[in-house]
């Protein structure tokens, strides 16, 4: 599977893609409102506007479903319904620490939590406001 992900990665590149991001199917992948107000759209411009930034990590974070004993402080999911607004409690993760986001063809390790460029140098990806 990570070569397939590596091929599809150059693939999008080389027809025209400025940057690609990779999530798994549980992961959200947001910008820190407070530094980008337009949200993704905006981190993903200054992103691939910039010349020194290649690949952009994001900082884990766990959501927490709230409840003691049999008394839930947050109610249950409703899955027609934004799912991040309604959760209040999270904690930094750092082993959801990845680089998710490259303009250029990258080999991911196990879970994608690093990273080196597909000619096997090391990567150190530049800490970003994503989550």
């Amino acid at each position: 599977v990570p070569n397939c992900l590596l091929e599809l990665r150059k693939r999008l590149l080389r027809f025209g893609y400025k940057c690609v991001l990779f999530s798994e199917i549980d992961e959200f992948v947001v910008a820190d409102g407070d530094a980008y107000h337009g949200g993704l759209s905006e981190y993903f411009e200054k992103f691939i506007l910039s010349k020194e930034v290649k690949v952009a990590a994001v900082t884990g974070y766990q959501l927490k479903h709230v409840s003691v004993g049999d008394s839930h402080i947050e109610p249950t999911i409703n899955f027609s319904a934004p799912l991040l607004q309604q959760r209040s409690y999270w904690y930094k993760d750092i082993f959801y620490n990845k680089p998710l986001l490259t303009k250029i063809p990258m080999i991911f390790g196990t879970g994608h939590h690093s990273a080196t460029f597909a000619d096997g140098s090391e990567q150190h990806p530049h800490k970003s406001a994503l989550f």
